[in-house]
């Protein structure tokens, strides 16, 4: 009996404890990768057991070094083409805002009369 109360008891402070679940995040805007700093530093590495003919720097540190260089670069670079791709919409949403004059002659649409050239009343055959 008193171990039905206790995990009554139990459960109850859990549920009371623990907020809703839900299967799905909320949907956030995109935001681009920013890699956060690893919390562990990668020369840690060098302290492994030896696996191959490399030594542990060539073999962990080193590629650790690169990918997150590449990372950084990828992302400082990301963020250039955003700021110039939205210096771009601004300046085609102020070009489309303007009124620009006409331009050519009129045209209708399926009109071929300058290349088949239909023949006068006075030069048509006779069968």
């Amino acid at each position: 009996m008193q171990r039905i109360i206790f995990s009554l008891v139990i459960v109850a402070i859990s549920l009371l404890i623990c907020g809703p679940a839900s299967a799905q995040q909320p949907r956030r805007s995109y935001s681009p990768y920013q890699p956060s700093r690893p919390t562990v530093s990668p020369y840690i590495d060098l302290l492994r057991r030896r696996t191959g003919e490399l030594s542990n720097y060539h073999t962990f540190v080193r590629p650790k070094l690169r990918t997150q260089a590449a990372l950084r670069q990828q992302s400082n670079r990301f963020g250039s083409l955003q700021r110039q791709f939205g210096g771009l919409q601004r300046q085609f949403s102020s070009l489309q805002n303007t009124q620009a004059a006409p331009t050519g002659i009129g045209g209708g649409f399926m009109n071929f009369s300058h290349f088949y050239s239909t023949p006068t009343s006075g030069s048509r055959r006779r069968r």
